[in-house]
């Protein structure tokens, strides 16, 4: 399976978002996530910032793995591959908008030996939403087009806490202006109702 876009393979010109437009780049729930945090200390993580490539349907980034991540075949080792195919659902499954969710379930298919020596692309897609399940879809593809692994992911939106007229969010949340905005647009929308 390959997957295009505009009719050419997806290479490492494939007109990825800027990382600073990244969703999470500013403000993240775990900045220091292995896999997409922005603040790993020497940047020892994954580094998957993936951004939409025109609108929210598809998302992309580049993926270069360091060096300690590979076996002793210059092949990524299969635990980085699955860890590499778990956050970039999340920001495909939920869209533009951060949404409090914890990872319900990961499936995922290693169809071929990941080359670490070479330019790699992490693309992702919303699946849908059933009641608080969020899906997502991600494909790790080298340079050619070829997909070397792919997952699907769902998501589990987290209840949001029921408040009495007594005790306000702010109260509850002490955290920075964004997350109280959050907190107040997810309590406005139907995500408030789940």
């Amino acid at each position: 399976m390959k997957y295009r876009r505009n009719r050419q393979p997806a290479s490492s010109e494939f007109g990825f978002p800027p990382v600073e437009g990244y969703l999470s780049y500013q403000e993240h729930s775990y900045p220091t996530c292995f896999v997409c945090g922005p603040q790993r200390p020497g940047h020892d993580g994954l580094c998957l910032f993936p951004g939409p490539v025109d609108d929210w349907t598809l998302l992309a980034c580049p993926w270069r793995p360091a060096a300690d991540l590979l076996d002793e075949s210059g092949n990524v080792r299969p635990e980085i591959v699955w860890s590499a195919l778990d956050c970039p659902g999340f920001y495909a499954a939920t869209g533009d908008t951060l949404v409090p969710v914890l990872l319900g379930e990961l499936t995922a298919e290693l169809r071929a030996p990941v080359p670490g020596d070479k330019p790699l692309v992490v693309f992702c897609w919303p699946l849908g939403r059933e009641g608080r399940k969020l899906c997502g879809g991600v494909a790790i593809a080298n340079q050619d087009g070829e997909v070397l692994a792919c997952s699907r992911s769902i998501w589990i939106v987290q209840r949001l806490p029921k408040f009495s007229a007594s005790l306000a969010p702010d109260d509850v949340i002490r955290a920075s202006p964004t997350a109280r905005q959050l907190f107040h647009d997810l309590a406005q929308s139907d995500f408030g109702s789940i």
